[in-house]
């Protein structure tokens, strides 16, 4: 049985990674049907730059957000997670390269926020003697996901436009923080026990 911890973390995962393994594949279309007009080559610059953004600030922020409250971690994570779906949403409805760009650069640096102290949370709350099942979970849920909202994903850009597909995956990273402020931490954990005595 998984703990609620560890359920909280998947969906969470599970929904993030379900936007986040289709944003590059969508955005390509995006940019070169909508604002380029069939230049794919300023999507490859643009995905460089934000891949660059994301690992030059990452060691920053690693260094100065060494954060010991996994309760603090959890809300800059659900904050973060909040964040990036309201920017993966306005994506969608960019007219601009200087728009996208914009996006990107504030992605990069929540993703630079957002994965480490993720991560640190997630090793501190797997099941004791269950760590490498409830890993092998996590890459199931999330290779699953992935496989469903390409299918879907697909049928959808085909049927209701990209505006509607990228606020789709904006809605899942809304989810996705809501899901992950379930998460019990110390914090609510010493508040849940000074009730009981």
């Amino acid at each position: 049985m998984l703990s609620k911890n560890v359920k909280s973390f998947l969906v969470s995962d599970t929904l993030s990674y379900s936007a986040s393994s289709l944003i590059s594949v969508f955005l390509t279309f995006l940019i070169s049907d909508k604002i380029t007009h069939g230049r794919i080559d300023i999507v490859g610059f643009l995905i460089a730059y934000y891949m660059l953004t994301k690992g030059a600030v990452g060691i920053y922020f690693s260094k100065k957000l060494d954060i010991k409250s996994t309760t603090k971690q959890k809300h800059l994570v659900t904050g973060s997670h909040v964040l990036y779906g309201v920017l993966i949403a306005l994506m969608g409805f960019s007219t601009t390269i200087i728009h996208i760009a914009l996006i990107l650069t504030l992605l990069g640096f929540l993703d630079d926020l957002l994965y480490p102290l993720k991560w640190d949370i997630f090793s501190k709350i797997l099941d004791k003697g269950k760590e490498t099942y409830e890993l092998s979970l996590q890459y199931f849920f999330t290779a699953i996901a992935a496989a469903i909202t390409a299918a879907v994903g697909g049928f959808l850009g085909n049927r209701v436009g990209l505006e509607t597909v990228f606020t789709i995956f904006g809605v899942f990273y809304v989810l996705s923080g809501i899901a992950f402020y379930q998460i019990i931490t110390e914090h609510t954990l010493i508040q849940k026990i000074r009730s009981i005595i």
